[in-house]
C-alpha cells in the first residue's frame, strides 16, 4: 500500500517523515565537536545540528553499521525503502566490509577525478557522474568523494576543477562517447592547466563495471565514508534489468580502471576493447 501510494497509485497520500524530525533524537553539546567528512556532508544535506549528528554517530556505533542505521532511521523515502536488486553486481554487505574512515586511508599514490558527463540539465535526464578516487600506497582503491548531481556544463566543470584542486588529483578521466572534444575544452575553459585524459567506451557499460565488481568482492575496493545515492545505483545495478544509464557508477568504473587497470599514456583516447 506505501509503495503504490508513493507512486501516486492510490486514493491514500503518502507522508514520510525523516529521523531527524523527531526532538529526542539529539544530544546536548558542550564540547566542540569534530565531525569527519561524511557527517559534515550528511549535516549540510538535512541542515542538521551538531547534536543531532552525535545523535546519529552513537547510534551508528549501537548498531553496528551505518547500513542499519539507514535501515532502521532512514532521512529519505528512498532510503526507507532501499533492497538490494538481487543478481546486482554489487550488495550492501560488500560495501560495508571494505568501508574504511578517513584517518586509516594509507598515503594515495595517485588520485584522480572522473567525470561521465550528461548531455542535459534535467531531474528527468541523466546526472553528470563526479567520483574521485585514489590508489593507495597499500595497492587497494580508495573512493574519495561523489559530487554528482544534475548540472549544466558549466556547473559540473565547475565541480570537476573544484574536487580536482580538492583532492590535488594527477588527473581528469573524462568519458567522451556523447561529448566528443566539447568535453574537455569545457573543462579547460575553467583551468587550461589540467591534466586530461580522454577515454571512449566501445564496450557495454556491464562489460566495463563486473571487472571494477571482482576487485571489490575481493576487498581491493574501499569507500572512506558513505556514498548513499552511489551505494543505492551501486546495489541495483543488476545487468539484467539495466533500463537507464547509471550515472555515479560509471564514473567510479572509469576511476577504478584508470586506477586499477590502466597505465596508458593521457596524449590519446583510451578505447575500451576491440
Amino acid at each position: 500500500m506505501a509503495t503504490t501510494a508513493r507512486q501516486g497509485r492510490s486514493e491514500y497520500q503518502f507522508i514520510f517523515v525523516p529521523w531527524f524530525w523527531q526532538a529526542e533524537y539529539e544530544k546536548k553539546t558542550l564540547n566542540a565537536v569534530e565531525l569527519n567528512a561524511e557527517e559534515i556532508a550528511y549535516q549540510k544535506n538535512f541542515s542538521l545540528s551538531t547534536g543531532q549528528m552525535l545523535w546519529r554517530r552513537q547510534k551508528i556505533e549501537e548498531l553496528g553499521s551505518p547500513q542499519t542505521f539507514q535501515r532502521e532511521y532512514p532521512a529519505t523515502a528512498e532510503e526507507a525503502f532501499a533492497i538490494d536488486q538481487p543478481g546486482a553486481l554489487w550488495n550492501r554487505q560488500i560495501i560495508q566490509t571494505n568501508r574504511r574512515h578517513a584517518g586509516s586511508v594509507p598515503d594515495l599514490k595517485r588520485v584522480v577525478v572522473a567525470v561521465d558527463p550528461a548531455t542535459r540539465k534535467g531531474e528527468q535526464n541523466n546526472e553528470t557522474g563526479i567520483i574521485v578516487a585514489g590508489l593507495g600506497a597499500d595497492g587497494h582503491a580508495y573512493i574519495l568523494e561523489d559530487v554528482s548531481g544534475h548540472y549544466t556544463p558549466s556547473e559540473w566543470a565547475g565541480h570537476v576543477i573544484a574536487a580536482y584542486a580538492r583532492h590535488r588529483a594527477d588527473v581528469v578521466v573524462a568519458e567522451v562517447n556523447q561529448g566528443g572534444d566539447m568535453v574537455e575544452q569545457t573543462l579547460r575553459a575553467f583551468d587550461s592547466q589540467i591534466s586530461f585524459k580522454a577515454v571512449f567506451a566501445s564496450r557495454g557499460k556491464v562489460t566495463r563495471a563486473e571487472p571494477i565488481a571482482a576487485f571489490d568482492a575481493r576487498g581491493w575496493v574501499h569507500h572512506v565514508g558513505i556514498f548513499p545515492a552511489l551505494e543505492d545505483q551501486m546495489c541495483h545495478f543488476d545487468p539484467r534489468l539495466i533500463t537507464h544509464s547509471p550515472d555515479r557508477v560509471d564514473a567510479r568504473v572509469w576511476a577504478l580502471t584508470e586506477l586499477l587497470l590502466n597505465h596508458k599514456s593521457p596524449s590519446s583516447p583510451l578505447i575500451w576493447g576491440g
